[in-house]
């Protein structure tokens, strides 16, 4: 009669390949930092594309867009010109926070509106808005 001199039982096997395939999953997922999953972009709070109220066309050219965040004030004066006319007006870089918008355009009435900017770990979600001036 042959004997064997130590018995292989399967499910002793598995779980002793498993855990250790546990343990280094574990780990590694310690070592990847979160702060290194997010990107290096730097986003704009809000964009404020300026459009006319009955044509819909845009008009962003010579306007100016005011921000507010409590004390903090600033602001942004589009250029001249047809491609200066597409081109949205931007806030501050990856600041969240509630906003307070004025836009400024000759031979139209002052347009205002506060919105509400929220960010994750990584970044602000950019607010895109739509300012229909309407003409004096």
């Amino acid at each position: 009669m042959l004997t064997r001199p130590f018995a292989i039982n399967r499910s002793t096997t598995r779980r002793w390949l498993v855990l250790p395939l546990m343990l280094l999953l574990a780990s590694a997922a310690e070592c990847i930092a979160p702060d290194e999953l997010c990107t290096t972009n730097v986003l704009f709070s809000f964009s404020v594309q300026v459009l006319d109220s009955v044509t819909h066309a845009p008009i962003a050219s010579d306007a100016t867009l005011i921000w507010s965040q409590g004390a903090l004030r600033d602001s942004v004066i589009a250029g001249t010109g047809p491609q200066a006319d597409s081109t949205p007006l931007v806030g501050p870089e990856e600041r969240a926070g509630t906003f307070d918008l004025v836009v400024r355009k000759a031979g139209y009435q002052l347009w205002q509106r506060r919105i509400e900017v929220l960010r994750d770990r990584c970044h602000v979600h950019r607010v895109a808005v739509i300012a229909l001036l309407q003409r004096l």
